[in-house]
C-alpha cells in the first residue's frame, strides 16, 4: 500500500532485481523503475587460505532477522540430522549477532553446532569452511550473504529462495535443493567430490567479479542518476 501511494511521486525507483521491478510494476504498470543489483567489495571478500576443513559448514547471517533465524531453525531441525548420520565428524557454524533464544535451546546440548554471536571479522570463518549453506525460506529481495561467499570461493548449496534475484546457475555457481534430503545429498556432492566443488568456487567468483562487484554496481548508478539529473 504505501509503495502504491509514494513510489509515484519520484522521478526513479531502484529495486535490486528483477523480479522485485515485475512485483512493483504489477501494482504500478508503467512507473519508471531500474534494477540495481546488491553488491560485494571483491577486494574485502576474497579466499583468505586459512586452513579448510572439508565437513565444516557455515551459515554466517544476522540472527536477529526472522528469515534467517527460519533458515537455521529448518537447517538445524530437518538437514543437519541426515549430515551427521553420514559424516558424524561435520561441524556446523552459525555466525551472526543476535542468536534468538529458540536458536540457542536448539544449540545448546549440541557440541557439532558452534554458535559464535557477533564476530568482527566473518571472513575467517566463512573462508576455514567447506559448504556454506543458505536455506532460506521466507523473504525477498537478494541475498547479501549470499554475494560474500561467492566473492569468497566457498562451495554454496541454497534453496531457490536463497539463489532469488542473482544470475546464478544451479551446477554452475551454486547448487540448489528446496527439500531436506536433497539439500543433504547437495551437501554430500561437495564434500564427495573436491574437483565438482572447485568448479563450482570459480564460476561464482568470476560471477560476482563480472556483475556484482562495487565499481560495476556504482557505474550503473552514477548512470541512473546522470540521466534523472
Amino acid at each position: 500500500k504505501y509503495e502504491k501511494n509514494m513510489c509515484p511521486f519520484f522521478d526513479m525507483n531502484i529495486v535490486v532485481s528483477d523480479l522485485d521491478k515485475e512485483r512493483l510494476q504489477s501494482i504500478l504498470p508503467g512507473l519508471n523503475t531500474e534494477v540495481i543489483s546488491n553488491g560485494v567489495d571483491v577486494d574485502y571478500f576474497k579466499p583468505q587460505e586459512y586452513n579448510i576443513l572439508s565437513h565444516n559448514i557455515i551459515f554466517a547471517a544476522s540472527m536477529d532477522w526472522y528469515p534467517n533465524e527460519d533458515a537455521v531453525i529448518y537447517f538445524i531441525k530437518d538437514i543437519w540430522p541426515l549430515v551427521k548420520i553420514k559424516y558424524p565428524d561435520s561441524i556446523f557454524t552459525i555466525a551472526g549477532r543476535n542468536p534468538s533464544n529458540r536458536i540457542k535451546t536448539l544449540t545448546n546440548n549440541d557440541s557439532s553446532i558452534i554458535l559464535t554471536g557477533y564476530v568482527d571479522d566473518v571472513r575467517p570463518f566463512i573462508d576455514r569452511a567447506g559448504v556454506y549453506v543458505c536455506p532460506i525460506r521466507d523473504g525477498g529481495g537478494t541475498k547479501l550473504k549470499l554475494l560474500d561467499a561467492m566473492a569468497m570461493e566457498i562451495s554454496i548449496v541454497t534453496t531457490s529462495l536463497g539463489a532469488e534475484g542473482l544470475e546464478v546457475e544451479d551446477g554452475e555457481h551454486v547448487l540448489i535443493a528446496d527439500n531436506p534430503a536433497l539439500f543433504a545429498s547437495k551437501i554430500f556432492s561437495i564434500f564427495e567430490t573436491p574437483g565438482f566443488s572447485e568448479y563450482l568456487k570459480k564460476n561464482a567468483r568470476r560471477l560476482v567479479e563480472d556483475k556484482y562487484s562495487w565499481k560495476i554496481i556504482g557505474d550503473k548508478l552514477n548512470n541512473i542518476y546522470s540521466s534523472i539529473g
